[in-house]
This record gives C-alpha cells, structure tokens and sequence, in this order.
C-alpha cells in the first residue's frame, strides 16, 4: 500500500526520520568527507590521487543513484498489489486509489457493508479507509450494494433512475414557479410605481384638478396659438410703406405753411 504520511511531535523527530530514511546516501557523503579530511591535515599520510577523486565523484552522486536505485528495485520487485479506490460522496467528496499488499488486505478489518468488487478501475471500491501505523492495522468500510443480490441490485438501480427523473421535474416546475412568481412582482412592483406618480402629481395641482382635464387645456390651448409670422420671403413692413411713398402723386402731397415760409413772421 502506499506509505501513510508521517506525523511530528518536533523538530527532533522531523531530524530523525530525515536521518533514517536518507542513511545510506549520508553515509557515503560522510566516507567521502572523512577521506579529503585525511588528504588536508599534513600529520596524516596523503590518499592516492585516485582514492580523492573517487570520493568526490561518489559524494556527488549520492543521492542521485540513492533516488534512481529506489526507482530500478520498486520496478523489478513489483509484488501483485490489490489496488484499492476510496470513494465518499460526503460533505468533502473523495476518490482516492491505494496499493495494498495482499497480506494487508486479507487481514483487514472491515465495518459495515462488504468492499465492492467493480468490474473494471480498481479490485475494490469502499467509503473509508483508515491505515493505524502504531498498530498496523487496515480498516475499512464497504459499501451497501456489494451486500445486495443482483434482482434487489437491478430494483434499487431502477428506484434511483425514478428519484432521479422525479427530481428533475420538480426542479422545472420550481423553476417554472420561480419565473412566475418573479413576474408577479415585477407586475405590482411597476403597479405600484405608477400609482406613486399619480400621488404625487395629484398632490402637486391644484385641488380639484386632474391630470387629465389638464392635458386636455393644455391641448386646447395649443389649438388657440396664432399662426407663425410670415415668411421672410414677404415683403418687409419698411418695404411696403416705401411701396406706398411711391404710389402717392406728388400734387397730393400738401404744400408748406405760409407762415413757416415767411420765417415765422407775424
């Protein structure tokens, strides 16, 4: 199965896990360390050039062929695991996969229902799986149809496709509902609005004057408006009394004052 992930109390446990599960690279680096200490302190004798640079090549390499080794024998030793999917629809919803040893799973504690065995994915399906490292111990929780015989499976199968439908339609009939009821209110909501207007439009007349008798004088006064002026095109008011001038006969026009001629003396 795959490894659980590790818990720490502290900074020391965090130390001693790290220490424990990268031993073997550590040790070679502590090899190699240990052998370009002898070649710098001049008490000691010096190691062959070869052995220096044997140490340093394996320093340097370490934990890269540590991680490729854990590789090459997780790949040729491959034990027939029983693979294992967790599936919880719940208020968090999971689906996991794990790899069980067989061992593990044949002497796993299981509660409730039985796992079910689905026919393609994974070898088991169950709704919880809890891996005890102190203890180590399996328990898990199966599921409620690996219980059920195939007719009891085929009418439960067939009960859910008729929850399923019958909660469809009443999804579209709450929606119908809904778009009714939201039409509803925008009615009484404009309703209402116009009947605010003519509140107030009646509170701004006067008593006893509505708004229509006073769009109705407002109509009929239009009516009354005189025509425009005429229109530039027409002769001026200047123009036709130069007009008239012009038609008078000079013997018409009365001859000056005697006295006014006479300078104004009497």
């Amino acid at each position: 199965m795959s490894e659980p992930l590790p818990t720490f109390a502290s900074n020391r446990d965090r130390v001693v896990y790290l220490l424990a599960e990268y031993k073997i690279p550590l040790s070679i680096m502590t090899l190699a360390a240990g052998v370009w200490a002898i070649w710098a302190t001049p008490q000691l004798p010096e190691p062959p050039e070869a052995v220096l640079a044997g140490s340093a090549s394996a320093a340097m390499l370490a934990f890269p062929a540590f991680f490729l080794a854990k590789k090459v024998v997780k790949w040729l030793y491959a034990p027939e695991f029983v693979t294992v999917g967790v599936a919880d629809p719940g208020d968090g919803e999971v689906y996991e996969k794990y790899n069980v040893p067989p061992d593990v799973w044949d002497d796993a504690d299981v509660i409730g229902a039985q796992p079910l065995s689905p026919k393609e994915g994974v070898d088991y399906v169950v709704t919880r799986f809890n891996w005890m490292d102190d203890l180590g111990q399996l328990e898990v929780r199966g599921c409620d149809r690996a219980d059920l015989t195939p007719a009891e499976a085929f009418a439960t199968r067939k009960r859910v496709d008729e929850y399923y439908e019958h909660h469809h339609d009443l999804r579209r009939q709450f929606a119908g509902l809904k778009a009714t009821v939201l039409g509803k209110a925008t009615e009484v909501h404009d309703l209402t609005i116009m009947a605010m207007i003519a509140e107030r439009e009646g509170a701004e007349l006067a008593p006893g004057v509505g708004v229509d008798e006073l769009v109705e004088d407002l109509e009929e006064a239009a009516d009354e408006i005189p025509d425009a002026p005429a229109s530039t095109e027409e002769t001026s008011h200047v123009d036709r009394l130069d007009n008239q001038f012009a038609e008078l006969d000079p013997g018409d026009v009365p001859g000056p004052d005697p006295a006014i001629a006479d300078g104004g003396d009497q």
